[in-house]
């Protein structure tokens, strides 16, 4: 941390790197109430937590576009569908949403409350996979990958609640 003199006047500053700083390398903190550098540490978890979720929705969305048949059967093992057009959809459909999270988590000083959107998104999604790995699975059908979607959605959904929380413990959405 380097420390700049500022004018026997002026508050003392000082300035701290900051990879993820919207304004740049830099951010500036002035000692007094809420700055944005006291923002940006508040938001920290959320921002990693939307990319996190954005870069294993955007995986599993091109897995749906590209070979939903082969993800499907032979990597998760599930029965053979019907048709697939269903599954590519899903995967636009996951490819566009991790993109959303991907513009919140860059403005995500302002849009920390937008997350309250994917934390119903990873709850109801949780639950489906829980509720279906435990009571729906048709015959034949692997189970350990409904589980997994369950315990990773479920993470995901506690992280971005925990993130929430830290963001708004000082600051109320607009």
């Amino acid at each position: 941390m380097n420390a700049i003199a500022a004018e026997p006047d002026q508050p003392r500053e000082v300035r701290t790197r900051s990879l993820l700083s919207p304004s740049g390398p830099f951010c500036a903190r002035r000692s007094g109430p809420a700055t944005r550098c006291a923002t940006q540490r508040r938001v920290r978890l959320l921002r990693r937590v939307l990319y996190l979720d954005a870069l294993v929705t955007s995986v599993v969305g091109l897995a749906l576009i590209a070979a939903p048949a082969w993800a499907f059967e032979t990597l998760l093992g599930q029965p053979a569908a019907l048709d697939t057009a269903i599954h590519r959809l899903a995967g636009v459909a996951s490819f566009t949403l991790a993109l959303l999270m991907v513009l919140v988590a860059h403005r995500v000083e302002e849009l920390w409350w937008w997350c309250w959107a994917f934390v119903v998104l990873e709850v109801g999604a949780a639950a489906v996979a829980t509720l279906h790995a435990a009571f729906g699975l048709p015959e034949g059908a692997e189970a350990w990958p409904w589980w997994a979607v369950g315990i990773l959605s479920w993470a995901f959904a506690g992280a971005f609640l925990w993130g929430i929380a830290r963001a708004g413990a000082e600051a109320s959405p607009p």
